[in-house]
């Protein structure tokens, strides 16, 4: 796997998320005024994604150490959503949803006609 620096397919500084530490990836502006962002490649030469800065400067040895990182956020992550789906979720009616958008306290009509 290789970085490179490549043109900017979003047209200006839009920011992406790193695909190595998860944080945000923001293409910088080159002398030409042509945006720039790292990608990181596979061995096929196929793009994985973007990279930010602090990822390309911390070197291998960092990249790995961040990846690991986010490997392990990504599993507790993991975790807990299967906690979640390993229950069925209550979901609240419609006239609950509506009670607590609008309290009985702030309705304007009487349904009973006791105006």
């Amino acid at each position: 796997m290789h970085i490179s620096w490549e043109k900017s397919v979003y047209g200006g500084k839009v920011p992406v998320e790193c695909v190595i530490c998860g944080q945000r990836a923001t293409p910088i502006r080159a002398k030409n005024n042509q945006f720039l962002f790292a990608a990181l490649h596979n061995d096929r030469d196929k793009v994985l994604g973007e990279v930010c800065r602090s990822c390309t400067r911390s070197g291998s040895a960092g990249i790995q150490q961040r990846l690991g990182e986010r490997i392990s956020r990504l599993e507790a992550k993991l975790q807990e959503l299967k906690e979640i789906a390993a229950d069925e979720v209550q979901v609240p009616t419609l006239a609950q949803e509506f009670e607590a958008i609008v309290p009985r306290s702030d309705r304007t009509d009487d349904l009973d006609g006791n105006d």
